[in-house]
């Protein structure tokens, strides 16, 4: 920083003689804010404009800059100005200093709009064909009263945040394309129903815990594995054409009363045959047979 007034017996009154950086310009109020270097510092502060027309400054000049202190400067001419043919910057502002600039060369200009406490708000690139919305603080919301928001992409749609919600008031539905754009597989969420279609379904997991009151399963085929299971429940009923079990060991404990009622039964024991009962009771409408090497009785 320049602080000429030390050596200008003339300026004794002037605390601050030197450059400026412009930042920005209020055409309205004819102020600019300015940055200065003061002590190494960067410093911004409002300036009155004391430039008589025609000359106009634009942002990235440098200026000269004279005042009592920093609270009250004016700038009195220009000192180098940055602005250029080819990369010319054009700018709108508000009355609430909002502002809407336009940079870069003809062919690879980028348009930006900054808010009142200059941060970058929206920007859109012509040469790369991007634009970026960008809220450093609050909410960003889309509101159609009456109509649909529909959001359109050729590649993916991300979405990130710290929560995800969706909600709906009549449904919700997430579904994947075939490549007759019908849907393959869908999550479907109703007032009453959750649906999940899809021609397989994986789903792996640690630990889990299902509670329903009422449930329906139908397929045509039921394979599964497990090291353990224990089922309890108050009753218990199949239904099937044809069972077949296998087992290495079966144990049964009934602690009352255990029936078993078929038209033909046949009992095939490679080893020894053991029963063991209190009482034994013997009925048969027709004959008895027992064959054996040896019977013994009593």
């Amino acid at each position: 920083m320049l602080r000429m007034s030390e050596d200008l017996p003339w300026m004794t009154t002037t605390r601050y003689f030197g450059p400026a950086g412009v930042l920005e310009i209020e055409e309205l109020t004819n102020r600019i804010l300015l940055s200065l270097k003061i002590d190494d510092d960067i410093h911004e502060v409002w300036a009155q404009i004391a430039i008589p027309a025609p000359l106009k400054l634009e942002p990235g000049d440098r200026v000269l800059a004279m005042g009592e202190d920093t609270d009250e400067l004016y700038v009195i001419g220009i000192l180098d100005t940055a602005k250029k043919e080819v990369e010319k910057e054009k700018s709108l502002n508000l009355s609430g200093g909002t502002r809407a600039q336009i940079s870069g060369p003809q062919d690879e200009q980028t348009i930006q709009i900054f808010s009142n406490k200059r941060e970058l708000l929206f920007e859109y690139n012509e040469k790369e064909g991007k634009a970026r919305i960008n809220l450093e603080s609050g909410d960003i919301e889309f509101i159609s009263q009456r109509g649909n928001i529909n959001f359109f992409a050729g590649q993916d749609i991300l979405l990130h945040g710290k929560t995800v919600g969706i909600t709906g008031q009549s449904g919700i539905v997430l579904g994947i394309l075939n490549t007759l754009n019908k849907i393959q597989s869908a999550f479907t969420l109703k007032p009453r129903q959750i649906g999940l279609q899809s021609p397989e379904i994986d789903i792996e997991a640690i630990k889990g815990n299902i509670k329903i009151e009422k449930t329906n399963v139908t397929g045509e085929q039921f394979a599964g594995k497990f090291n353990f299971v224990n089922l309890s429940m108050d009753r218990f009923e199949t239904f099937a054409q044809t069972v077949i079990q296998k087992a290495r060991n079966v144990y049964h404990t009934v602690s009352e009363l255990s029936q078993f009622q078929t038209g033909r039964m046949r009992t095939l024991v490679k080893s020894t045959f053991h029963l063991k009962s209190k009482k034994v009771f013997l009925k048969a409408e027709e004959d008895v047979k027992v064959r054996g090497e040896k019977i013994h009785l009593g």
